[in-house]
C-alpha cells in the first residue's frame, strides 16, 4: 500500500511539474509573441501534447449567427486520412452543448463509451472522445476550443482551460488589431499621401502614396525631398511661395508651440486640369520636432460644393425672376380686372340714370356683357392654371368627330374674327376616320387659346389660316396636326424661348393694348402635354406666327359597333366563355346569350376561366366575356394568362371586359391585359349583343388592343 501511495505521489509530482512548465511556457508566449496566429498555434500545441490528444481546434462564431467556423487547428502524427471535423457547422449539431455554454464556462467532455451520450458519435466514427471549452466575453460565446481523442484524462482540465483562456486573449488582441488596421486603412484611404516626419533628422517614413493623377508621385525618403517634389509638381504660382513658407520646418515647429495641427490648401495644374489639395501637419511629440503629415485631394469635394453653389445661385435667379414675373402679373391683373369691373359699375350707373332711354340702356347692357365676359376669361385663365398645377385636371376620353370639332373651334372665334375684318381660311385633310376618342373639352381649350392669340395679335384686315392635317394613321389611332398661322405682329426671338412660361408677356406695360392674363400659352402647353401631344411655335417679328399642335387620338371603333343594325346582330351557335362570380349576373348573362341562340360556358372565377379555356379544343370558343373583380384570380390576370398560352386561338380569340370599373384608368388596364373591348356594368343589352356580334364576325383586327368602351 505504501509503495502504491509513493507511486501515486510521484505521478502527482510529475503532473504538477508538467503543469507548471506548461503554464510558464504559456505565459512567456503570451508576453513575448507578437504574432497572434503563432501564439494561438503554440497554445493549441501545448494543450494537445499535454493531454496526448490527436487534434485541438478553435471554432469561432460567425457574427450573430448560430454557425461556428474552424479558424485554427493543431494536429499530431496520430491523425490519419479517415476524415476530420467539418470546417463549419451549427452549434446545434452538438445537442445541448450550446445551452450548456450559456450557463457556465466549464468544459464539456463526451466519451463514446458513455451511455446515452448526447453527442452524435455515430456521425464521427473516428472519435473516441471530444471536449469543448467555451470562449466567452461578457456572457456571449465568441467560439469554442475543441480537443479530440485525448489519451490523458480530462478530469483535470486546468491546462485545457488555461490554453483556452490564453487563446481567447490572443483572439481578442487579434480582433482589436484587425479593427485598428481597418480604421487606419479607412482613414488612410481619404488621403493622397501619409507620412511620419522627423524634422531634426529630416527623416520621413511614408505610409501611403496614392497613384491618382494630379500631384506627382512622392516616393521620397526625406522631408526636404518631399518639399522639393511638391514645389516641382505644378503648384500654381499664387500658391508656390506660401507652400514654401508653410512647409519650412522652422515655421511648422513655431506653429506647434501654439496649436497641435496646421493645414494649408493649394492648387496644382497638371495636364490642363486643376486639382485642389490640403496639406496637414499633426504634432507628433511635445517638442514639435515630429509630425504626421497628410495630403488630401479635395478636388471633387470643392467641385461638388462649387456645383451646389452654382445651382443655388441659378435657383435664386429663377426664383427672383418668377417673383418679379408674378409681381408684374399681379400688377397687370389688378389693372386688367379693375378695367372691366369699372366698366360694369360705370355702365350700370348710366343704365340706372337713363332707365327710360331704351337705346342708352341697351348700349350699357351690351358693354356690361362684353366687360363681364372679358372678366370671366381672365378669371378662367387663373383658375385653369391653378387646377393644372394642383394636378386636379383629369383627362376624360369620349367620342368626337374631328371635322365637327375643328368647325366648333372656328365657330367660337367667328364673331371676333368678323369684328376685326380678318380673312379666316380653313384647310382640312381627308381623314382616314373622323370618329375618334379624346378629351374634346381640354383639346378645344388649348386650340381656342392659340386661335384667340392669333386674332388678338393680327391687325384689322389680316389673314389667319387654320389647318388640320393627318400625319399618320393605323387601325387603332391617328396622329393629327393642328396648325394656326397668322400674319400679325410676331414675336422677338428672345421672347419665343419664354412663351410657355407662366406670367410672362412680351409687352409688360400695364397699359398694353393687348389685354390678357399671360397664362394662355402656359395653359395650352400643359394641357397638350397632359394629353401626350406636343406644341411648337415659330415666329418672325412683324411678319407673323405659326403654332402647331401634334396629338394622337384613338380611332373610335365603338362607333362601328354601335352602327350595327339590330337585324345584323347574329350570335347564333356561338360558344361563349363567361367568367363571372356573381350568381345573379351569371343568370342574367346566360338568359341574354341563350335567348339569342348562343351557347354559354360559365367559369366562377379567373382561374376556372383559364383552366376551362386551356382544356377546350382549339377554336371551341368564339369569344370570352371576362369580369374584372373576381376571387382566386381576377379578370386582368386571367386574360394575361390566356394570351400567354401556347396555342393559336389564345392570341386570336376576342376577350371583352365586362365590369363596373368604367374609368379611363380601368380601360387602360383592360387593354394592357390583352382585352379587346370594355363593357361597363350595368350591362346595356343592345350594346353587349352588338359588341359580341361585331367581334364574332370581325375577329381581332390585330394583336394590338383597342378600346371599344360602351
Amino acid at each position: 500500500m505504501e509503495q502504491i501511495n509513493e507511486r501515486e505521489l510521484d505521478l502527482q509530482r510529475e503532473r504538477a511539474k508538467r503543469q507548471e512548465s506548461t503554464l510558464y511556457e504559456s505565459i512567456n508566449v503570451l508576453c513575448e509573441e507578437e504574432d497572434t496566429g503563432k501564439a494561438i498555434n503554440t497554445f493549441l500545441k501545448m494543450s494537445t501534447e499535454y493531454y496526448d490528444a490527436a487534434r485541438t481546434m478553435i471554432y469561432e462564431k460567425e457574427g450573430e449567427s448560430v454557425m461556428i467556423c474552424k479558424t485554427y487547428e493543431y494536429s499530431t502524427s496520430r491523425v490519419t486520412g479517415r476524415g476530420g471535423p467539418p470546417d463549419r457547422f451549427p452549434i446545434s449539431v452538438m445537442q445541448g452543448v450550446g445551452e450548456h455554454f450559456l450557463k457556465t464556462s466549464d468544459p464539456r467532455i463526451f466519451r463514446r463509451e458513455d451511455e446515452n451520450s448526447p453527442f452524435p458519435f455515430e456521425r464521427f466514427p473516428y472519435l473516441e472522445n471530444i471536449a469543448f471549452l467555451p470562449m466567452k466575453v461578457n456572457g456571449k460565446i465568441l467560439g469554442v476550443v475543441s480537443m479530440i481523442n485525448s489519451r490523458v484524462s480530462l478530469d483535470d482540465p486546468m491546462i485545457f482551460r488555461t490554453a483556452g483562456a490564453f487563446c481567447l486573449n490572443a483572439i481578442l488582441r487579434r480582433n482589436q488589431t484587425d479593427e485598428e488596421h481597418l480604421v487606419l486603412n479607412e482613414i488612410a484611404e481619404s488621403f493622397r499621401f501619409v507620412a511620419y516626419v522627423d524634422f531634426e533628422s529630416d527623416h520621413m517614413r511614408v505610409y501611403r502614396v496614392s497613384d491618382r493623377k494630379g500631384f506627382a508621385a512622392l516616393n521620397v525618403n526625406t522631408y526636404s525631398e518631399f518639399v522639393a517634389a511638391g514645389l516641382s509638381a505644378g503648384i500654381v504660382p499664387d500658391d508656390r511661395a506660401r507652400f514654401r513658407v508653410m512647409t519650412s520646418p522652422g515655421y511648422v515647429q513655431e506653429q506647434f508651440t501654439k496649436k497641435t495641427t496646421l493645414s494649408m490648401s493649394f492648387v496644382v495644374e497638371n495636364g490642363g486640369a486643376r486639382f485642389n489639395y490640403e496639406l496637414q501637419f499633426i504634432r507628433g511629440n511635445k517638442e514639435g520636432t515630429r509630425a504626421v503629415l497628410s495630403l488630401a485631394d479635395n478636388t471633387e469635394i470643392i467641385r461638388h460644393e462649387t456645383d451646389i453653389q452654382n445651382r443655388l445661385k441659378e435657383a435664386k435667379e429663377v426664383a427672383e425672376a418668377a417673383s418679379h414675373a408674378k409681381s408684374v402679373f399681379l400688377a397687370k391683373m389688378s389693372h386688367d380686372i379693375r378695367t372691366p369691373i369699372n366698366g360694369v359699375i360705370g355702365m350700370t350707373d348710366i343704365a340706372r340714370k337713363y332707365i327710360d332711354d331704351k337705346d342708352r340702356v341697351m348700349d350699357s347692357l351690351d358693354k356690361i356683357h362684353l366687360a363681364s365676359h372679358h372678366l370671366l376669361a381672365l378669371l378662367n385663365d387663373v383658375l385653369d392654371m391653378s387646377l393644372i398645377e394642383s394636378g386636379k385636371t383629369k383627362i376624360t376620353k369620349g367620342p368626337m368627330n374631328i371635322r365637327n370639332f375643328a368647325e366648333n373651334c372656328c365657330t367660337i372665334m367667328e364673331s371676333q374674327i368678323q369684328e376685326k375684318g380678318i380673312t379666316f381660311i380653313r384647310k382640312y385633310d381627308d381623314f382616314s376616320s373622323e370618329e375618334v376618342m379624346g378629351d374634346e373639352l381640354l383639346l378645344r381649350r388649348a386650340i381656342i387659346n392659340i386661335l384667340g392669340n392669333a386674332v388678338k395679335f393680327t391687325p384689322v384686315g389680316g389673314v389667319i389660316v387654320f389647318a388640320v392635317e393627318e400625319l399618320e394613321a393605323s387601325d387603332d389611332e391617328i396622329r393629327f396636326k393642328f396648325v394656326v398661322t397668322d400674319n400679325g405682329r410676331g414675336m422677338k426671338p428672345e421672347f419665343v424661348e419664354h412663351i410657355w412660361e407662366p406670367f410672362v408677356q412680351e409687352d409688360t406695360s400695364i397699359h398694353t393694348s393687348y389685354k390678357g392674363s399671360g397664362l394662355g400659352m402656359t395653359i395650352c402647353k400643359q394641357l397638350i402635354d397632359m394629353m401626350g401631344g406636343n406644341v411648337s411655335v415659330k415666329s418672325v417679328e412683324n411678319e407673323g406666327t405659326t403654332f402647331a399642335i401634334e396629338i394622337s387620338l384613338e380611332v373610335n371603333k365603338n362607333l362601328r359597333i354601335l352602327e350595327l343594325k339590330e337585324s345584323e346582330v347574329d350570335i347564333k351557335g356561338a360558344h361563349i366563355l363567361v367568367a363571372e362570380d356573381n350568381p345573379i349576373n351569371v343568370e342574367i348573362v346566360k338568359e341574354i346569350l341563350t335567348s339569342e341562340g348562343a351557347i354559354p360556358a360559365i367559369a366562377e372565377n379567373g382561374e376556372a376561366a383559364v383552366d376551362l379555356f386551356s382544356k377546350a379544343e382549339p377554336g371551341q370558343f368564339n369569344l370570352i366575356l371576362m369580369d374584372i373583380m373576381m376571387p382566386v384570380l381576377d379578370g386582368l390576370e386571367a386574360a394575361k394568362r390566356i394570351r400567354e398560352l401556347d396555342r393559336e386561338d389564345a392570341r386570336s380569340i376576342p376577350i371583352i371586359a365586362m365590369t363596373a370599373n368604367a374609368f379611363d384608368e380601368d380601360i387602360k388596364k383592360s387593354r394592357a391585359a390583352g382585352m379587346d373591348a370594355h363593357l361597363s356594368k350595368p350591362i346595356q343589352v343592345t350594346v353587349m349583343l352588338k359588341t359580341i356580334s361585331y367581334f364574332i364576325r370581325e375577329g381581332r383586327k390585330s394583336e394590338k388592343q383597342w378600346n371599344t368602351s360602351s
